[in-house]
């Protein structure tokens, strides 16, 4: 992949797509569009998902007849434990493409590296007989896909992203940053920019990883996935400003946590259970929750002394609560003694025992601080026969809660008007005004209203998601035990 690997030449295999601005940090890759499609086309759930809409159709316009073609069918065979982030998935991408390049109308594979060794100490998930035959299938479904064609039709797409994409990495990177907060100066940045990785992100390699790949020059180059529209917007543009910084953070966080491995491991292992559903989601176990923690830490310092708009701050912050690092808020409380005094703590190196201490204290109290919400009871019971002049439906939790809701279609008779779906003015004629169709009763109690007239023998429910009802303690925490439905029987 010397598109990525080489710096000097890095877009000379993607077309020379580069936008003609002062500062040229972006790029597009042909090998990681053309690896990321084929994962798109195998339906492996990280990938084929929030794809910009016209270039996932054209994807599947273009390669739908090669979706039975055998490198589908050997990454379906390697993923056979759905759901399971053990399996190849997410990042096992980019570290086989760190091995690859494109030359001459084939995938090349890295010869002077001893592949045993190189999967066994990055990613074991791949063993050197899979990707060799991963390889293989892989290098058949680009020739007869003729994918180059497809790379070169959409160059203009490409050109586009690039020049947004150099506009919003000038305004982001800054090597002095880097330097106040790490004591490194931040090495050459060119940014993979990839509509194919759609919402995936991924650092580069880290320097000892590049020396070994014999990388000729020695740069950072993380990929971005873009999932919308080429335009500009008010804020964020096409990618969000904490993914690019994130990953480029990574390289300077990597040797801290290596010096602290050993607790932050003994941390992670003691908080995940508590919130392993969602971090299993974003792909992280017990043995990456310190690293990504502590990485992300670092991106929102490093976003709030760049003076990023508060609301890409605020938003990125409450993003990571959401994501399972539910004690985020209180952290980013206890970082302020490291951005207030500089002085005693010139780089992160220094404050380093204290954000341990902090993160030890976190793991000791994780029980209260990730204690979840459950329902007590829905009144009527789910799937009860009830007599039919019943008016309402009501939910207690456990303790207080946001006073947020959120109904949906129910396989049942809707309790509510056919008119809901047209919009709330509709029920002026019905006699019904909005606190009539739901509303939290008090802290703990919700009760969604009966509105039309019950036919006996007959179902009538309601579409209830209880994962937008968050825990006013927490507001990162949803109930324990999740209703999709409540409905009753007309007796």
């Amino acid at each position: 992949m010397k598109t990525i690997r080489i710096c000097i030449l890095f877009f000379l295999m993607s077309l020379h797509l580069f936008a003609q601005n002062k500062q040229e940090f972006a790029y597009v890759d042909e090998l990681e569009e053309f690896s990321a499609t084929t994962w798109i086309l195998a339906g492996c759930q990280e990938y084929d998902r929030s794809i910009y809409k016209p270039y996932y159709s054209d994807i599947q316009k273009y390669f739908g007849k090669f979706k039975s073609h055998p490198v589908m069918k050997f990454l379906k065979k390697m993923r056979d434990v759905p759901g399971d982030v053990e399996v190849i998935s997410y990042n096992s991408l980019p570290m086989a493409n760190y091995l690859l390049s494109i030359e001459n109308g084939h995938l090349q594979i890295n010869q002077h590296i001893d592949l045993d060794k190189y999967f066994a100490k990055y990613d074991p998930r791949w063993t050197k007989e899979a990707f060799l035959e991963y390889v293989e299938l892989l290098d058949d479904f680009y020739k007869k896909s003729d994918y180059t064609s497809f790379f070169q039709k959409h160059s203009k797409l490409y050109e586009k992203y690039i020049a947004i994409a150099n506009e919003q990495l000038t305004a982001l990177i800054s090597d002095s940053l880097f330097q106040s907060l790490y004591g490194e100066k931040l090495p050459d940045v060119k940014v993979c920019i990839s509509p194919a990785y759609g919402v995936n992100n991924y650092s580069s390699p880290n320097v000892k990883i590049q020396e070994e790949l014999g990388f000729k020059n020695i740069c950072y180059s993380p990929i971005v996935g873009v999932n919308s529209a080429p335009t500009k917007k008010a804020i964020g543009n096409i990618f969000p400003a904490g993914v690019f910084i994130h990953e480029l953070s990574h390289p300077f966080t990597a040797p801290l946590f290596h010096a602290n491995k050993k607790d932050f491991l003994e941390i992670g292992r003691r908080i995940f259970p508590y919130v392993k559903d969602e971090l299993t989601k974003v792909g992280y176990g017990a043995r990456e929750l310190g690293n990504e923690f502590f990485n992300e830490v670092m991106t929102i310092v490093y976003m709030q002394e760049l003076h990023l708009h508060k609301i890409l701050v605020s938003n990125e912050i409450s993003d990571m609560g959401f994501r399972g690092f539910v004690w985020i808020d209180e952290t980013m409380d206890f970082m302020k003694r490291f951005t207030e005094n500089r002085k005693q703590y010139p780089t992160i190196k220094e404050f380093m025992p204290l954000f341990i201490e902090h993160m030890y204290s976190v793991a000791d109290r994780i029980d209260s601080i990730a204690k979840r919400p459950y329902i007590v009871s829905v009144t009527p019971e789910i799937g009860s026969t009830v007599s039919g002049n019943i008016d309402e439906i009501r939910i207690v939790f456990s303790e207080p809660m946001q006073n947020l809701s959120f109904t949906r279609d129910s396989p049942q008779n809707s309790i509510w008007p056919e008119d809901t779906r047209k919009g709330l003015r509709s029920l002026k004629k019905y006699g019904i005004k909005v606190d009539d169709l739901s509303k939290f009763e008090n802290d703990t109690t919700f009760v969604l209203k009966v509105c039309v007239p019950l036919e006996s023998g007959k179902a009538y429910g309601i579409g209830v998601d209880t994962r937008y009802f968050r825990s006013k303690a927490n507001p990162y925490m949803h109930v324990g035990n999740e209703i999709k439905d409540v409905y009753f029987i007309a007796k």
